[in-house]
């Protein structure tokens, strides 16, 4: 599994060093930090249904015991691990978690215009290997069976804010499901962060409402499976630090 966690490590450390270094600094000088506003973190609602992203790719096909050997063949050489189609490449919305922030909440104000948003999204993702029938799609006539194997590809994921898509992904492994009747990989979980800073929008600020969804690229054999309660967005606000005399 590939974890972004890096830009999550490198804010709260800089963030760390800031208040520090900054706090230090201030007491030398007979000055005080100010923040704009208290740090608030937001969290999506559980998921209460599970999500599912088809199949990218068909699997690696092998030994034959069909009718058609030279149909296997076919299947073998041009169609192991080829594109099912090219509609399911692309990156789908992942149903069921979203996080929805607002500025002002009754006399409450979360984040200040200029503040920055710390964003982290957490999805477990499982593999269902299932063979497919080349008959009658693939090979016609097609009498017998053949091996398949579903080897280790990738899930990627990444979110978009305001309809905006993130310039930063994240991605895991799933495992090699071998040769299979049916079966499912489980456990992989893929983590993702970025830092929101008010020029990622056309206007310089924080805008009054900030919603936040998941998508995620399925490119491998199996099918991808999220269950219920297994994926969630969380977003912690880095308040602007100014000095005061």
């Amino acid at each position: 599994m590939k974890n972004r966690d890096f830009p999550l490590i490198a804010a709260v450390l800089f963030l760390f060093l800031w208040t520090g270094a900054g706090s230090a600094g201030a007491a030398d000088a007979g000055v005080t930090i100010a923040t704009e506003t208290a740090p608030a973190v937001f969290v999506s609602s559980p998921s209460t249904t599970a999500a599912s992203v088809e199949a990218y790719r068909y699997p690696v096909f092998g030994e034959s015991s069909s009718d058609n050997e030279a149909c296997a063949e076919k299947l073998r050489t041009e169609y192991s691990l080829a594109p099912i189609s090219a509609e399911r490449g692309g990156f789908f919305s992942v149903p069921g978690v979203s996080l929805e922030i607002s500025r002002k909440k009754d006399d409450t104000i979360n984040y200040g215009t200029d503040s920055s948003l710390l964003i982290t999204w957490i999805i477990r993702v499982e593999g269902e290997a299932s063979p497919i029938n080349p008959f009658p799609t693939l090979c016609s006539p097609w009498h017998g069976s053949i091996l398949q194997s579903f080897p280790a590809g990738k899930v990627t994921t990444r979110i978009d804010i305001n309809g905006k898509k993130v310039p930063i992904t994240a991605e895991m492994t799933l495992p090699d499901a071998g040769m299979v009747n049916q079966i499912t990989i489980s456990d992989p979980t893929i983590t993702g962060s970025y830092v929101l800073t008010p020029d990622f929008f056309s206007s310089g600020r924080l805008p009054d409402k900030i919603v936040i969804t998941m998508e995620w690229q399925n490119d491998t054999s199996m099918k991808a499976v999220s269950r219920s309660g297994f994926r969630e967005i969380k977003a912690m606000v880095i308040p602007k630090t100014s000095l005061r005399e």
